[in-house]
């Protein structure tokens, strides 16, 4: 399993950012991840311990991901065609060590907790539950040709 933060344009104020996440299971575990995932997204769990590992993996990942020498021109046209007039990493490192689980809380309540959610699963249809998914929602399905183009 693993999540991450996808900030949209600028120019877009009503749909700042989405999350997402994404978990490989076997075809028969598909329900009790989804289970598991809704209720993360509804009621995420709190513990004050957590604030200080998750700011560290923040700041370990604006490092990590700054651009190589021959890619920065690349990354500064792709932030300013968002709508930054400057690194957004910038601002988020210096408010960091200052932030506190009421702040990631606010952030999950503001930004994730019973906001839209789109599942996209991929797998053999007569391997899952299909009766069982609809609880989640209307289910459109797709074909490869639908998605790839060749």
């Amino acid at each position: 399993a693993n999540g991450y933060h996808v900030m949209s344009s600028g120019n877009l104020p009503e749909c700042p950012a989405a999350f997402v996440t994404y978990v490989g299971t076997q075809s028969d575990k598909t329900v009790a991840v989804l289970e598991t995932l809704d209720s993360l997204y509804k009621n995420m769990p709190v513990r004050e311990e957590n604030a200080e590992t998750a700011k560290l993996g923040l700041i370990n990942e604006i490092n990590n991901s700054y651009p190589s020498f021959r890619s920065v021109a690349g990354y500064v046209r792709n932030r300013e065609a968002l709508g930054f007039a400057e690194d957004p990493d910038i601002e988020l490192a210096e408010r960091l060590p200052s932030m506190g689980m009421a702040d990631i809380e606010e952030y999950f309540n503001t930004n994730i907790k019973d906001r839209p959610q789109v599942l996209i699963i991929v797998g053999n249809k007569k391997k899952l539950p299909m009766e069982l998914l609809r609880r989640y929602g209307e289910i459109i399905e797709l074909k490869k040709s639908d998605i790839y183009r060749y």
